[in-house]
């Protein structure tokens, strides 16, 4: 395994993981994928704002690959890429963390998940 290519997919875990844990909180339903893009998607029709940087989130989703499936990666990760990718994902798991610190985020009313 080459360090970059770690390093950045698991930068895609913990964007992965942070946001799904953001939609169990709202009782959002989910495909178990690993597309940050689908997930960010659920969070904008479940009505949560998220910071618009987080739009870099969905450029981490084809390092789950670059692990899972190392024979079929033809090209390498750069450092520029590597810096963006861990970037991210401190935002990202930064911000979710500050909101549940601050006790900001509140759940839907009772029974009233959202099933998307």
């Amino acid at each position: 395994m080459f360090l970059p290519e770690l390093l950045c997919f698991n930068a895609q875990q913990a964007v992965e993981k942070s946001l799904k844990a953001l939609l169990l909180f709202y009782n959002v339903e989910f495909e178990l994928v690993r597309d940050s893009s689908y997930l960010l998607k659920l969070l904008e029709q479940a009505n949560v704002t998220y910071p618009q940087s987080f739009a870099t989130a969905k450029a981490l989703t084809p390092y789950t690959t670059f692990m899972r499936y190392p024979e079929e990666r033809e090209d390498v990760v750069e450092p520029v890429e590597v810096n963006g990718a861990i970037t991210t994902a401190e935002d990202v798991v930064e911000w979710i963390e500050s909101l549940i610190q601050k006790g900001t985020l509140e759940p839907p009313p009772q029974g009233s998940g959202v099933t998307v």
